[in-house]
């Protein structure tokens, strides 16, 4: 690795510049006052100074990247707070070959399983049913850095569990008390998502911090949540625990504060609770992007019936690999993904959202080395892919085993499949297995479903009769026309009623 004090002096001074060239356009961008874009130099701050989000920030270092020709390390794109400190990464960066991502990694070749559980009441039904019939079928194989690591079976999930159910119970968790979840995605996630519901608890799921420093600003984003759900634990990294108590972070509610290591050990006899379908299996509170987070109670039957639907929808079965890189704390990778791999028997590869967001071209790659017939992401992912994966990373690309990729979650744009469409159809892709379905968080997951394989419908109305009056009107000038992609009817067992003008 070349450190930055091997470059001669000019050469980190022409880097400067022409980073802070960057920084500064990206507050013309941003619409930032001009004193204060004038202002911006090596120690502004890009959270303070630049008020950048997280994915504001990992697509401008994407932008460096290409600017300056490295490849920076993925810790860069969560601990670098200010360009002094991208500067000093992109001169110690080297370049990664991409063309090797993955090297390594081979299909796993899994025997069908014979049989899915028949008429569950509990998402806890489920797992006990695979773990008894199917204890060795791999379930979820996380992937990360363009390789393959741990795999978790059902048995391994369902035991594993248990060991921190009864913990919990230890700890003086009671029944129906909720339980919040400030984990990344991996592995201890969905050890603990199903601990808690074994020793008879309700998970809270929501997004750990982006980074440490932003950490008190972080749980204050989220103090409504705390007071809505009134969680009594809370389970986070090592990390996150030490700095929530060093900075003697007030935490409404919460009695104990927990890290999956803290749960770990000889804790005694389980006591498992009854539950029903209508026990409440999680709360699932909405991004907060349009005002405050809302909370949506699930039951085990909501989830079931949304999943099953679902699974009949697709005509999933235990041949098909999902590979995905959402988060498990939002309902789009906690159902859409995880929950509906775990009923199916379908293998999830699972890998670190950030790693995508990094290079999009990694989610393809690994479709391509697992053969991945289900894909599942928001339209802005699709759009990535067409917008930052060039064309050398892309050589001996197969994405022809692809038979759904569900586009949901938020608006879908008709450019963006047609561009998806064109761009990877040389590679496999089939433009008809693009399915764009409407979700929201209060009908579980999905509401609305295409039937599959049909090529994507797009209605095109007049701009200015839907802007002044509200109204539909068909039209074929597509210079005066508003396009929408059309999500299908209702799934089936679910209904839609439109109740506001």
């Amino acid at each position: 690795m070349v450190q930055a004090t091997e470059h001669p002096d000019h050469v980190i001074e022409e880097a400067a510049k022409e980073l802070l060239t960057l920084v500064r356009e990206l507050g013309s961008e941003l619409h930032l006052p001009r004193a204060a874009i004038d202002g911006l130099d090596l120690d502004s701050s890009f959270h303070e100074d630049l008020r950048l989000d997280s994915l504001t920030q990992v697509e401008f270092f994407s932008r460096i990247e290409k600017r300056f020709t490295v490849t920076l390390p993925e810790e860069a794109f969560t601990h670098i707070s200010t360009p002094r400190e991208l500067l000093e990464s992109i001169l110690a960066a080297e370049k990664l070959d991409h063309s090797k991502i993955a090297a390594t990694v081979s299909h796993l070749m899994l025997r069908p399983a014979s049989k899915i559980p028949h008429h569950p009441e509990t998402l806890i039904d489920v797992l006990d049913w695979h773990a008894k019939n199917n204890p060795d079928r791999p379930h979820i194989k996380f992937y990360s850095d363009g390789a393959a690591g741990e795999t978790i079976t059902c048995r391994d999930l369902k035991e594993q569990a248990e060991t921190l159910a009864a913990r919990l119970q230890q700890k003086g968790l009671r029944p129906k008390e909720t339980v919040i979840i400030l984990l990344p995605s991996g592995k201890d996630y969905v050890v603990v998502f199903f601990a808690i519901l074994i020793a008879g608890g309700i998970p809270v799921p929501l997004p750990p911090p982006s980074r440490q420093q932003r950490l008190q600003i972080h749980l204050f984003q989220h103090q409504n949540v705390f007071s809505s759900c009134q969680a009594r634990f809370l389970i986070t990294d090592a990390q996150t625990k030490t700095n929530t108590k060093e900075h003697n972070i007030e935490l409404e509610f919460i009695r104990d504060l927990l890290t999956p290591d803290d749960l770990s050990g000889d804790a005694g006899r389980l006591i498992r609770p009854s539950l029903s379908g209508e026990d409440i299996a999680y709360l699932q509170y909405t991004p907060g992007v349009t005002g405050e987070p809302k909370g949506v109670t699930l039951t085990h039957a909501n989830l079931l019936a949304n999943i099953q639907a679902i699974g009949e929808w697709g005509r999933l079965s235990s041949r098909d690999v999902l590979v995905s890189w959402l988060p498990l704390y939002h309902n789009m990778g906690l159902i859409g993904t995880w929950f509906i791999s775990l009923f199916y028997a379908v293998l999830l590869v699972n890998m670190p959202p950030l790693f995508f967001l990094i290079s999009p071209d990694h989610w393809l790659w690994a479709m391509h080395h697992f053969r991945a017939t289900l894909a599942v992401a928001p339209n802005f992912a699709y759009d990535l892919c067409v917008q930052q994966v060039n064309e050398e990373n892309l050589q001996g690309l197969d994405l022809s085993p692809l038979k759904i990729a569900i586009n949901s979650s938020e608006f879908v744009f008709p450019e963006t499949i047609e561009k998806f469409n064109a761009r990877f159809g040389e590679f496999g892709f089939h433009g008809c297995a693009m399915a764009s379905m409407f979700s929201l968080a209060e009908s579980t997951f999905v509401l609305t479903v295409p039937p599959v394989s049909r090529a994507v419908r797009v209605d095109q109305i007049e701009r200015d009769a839907f802007t002044f009056t509200g109204h539909a009107m068909p039209t074929t000038d597509q210079s005066r026309a508003l396009q929408f992609v059309s999500c299908g009817s209702p799934l089936a067992g679910h209904e839609i009623r439109v109740v506001d003008a």
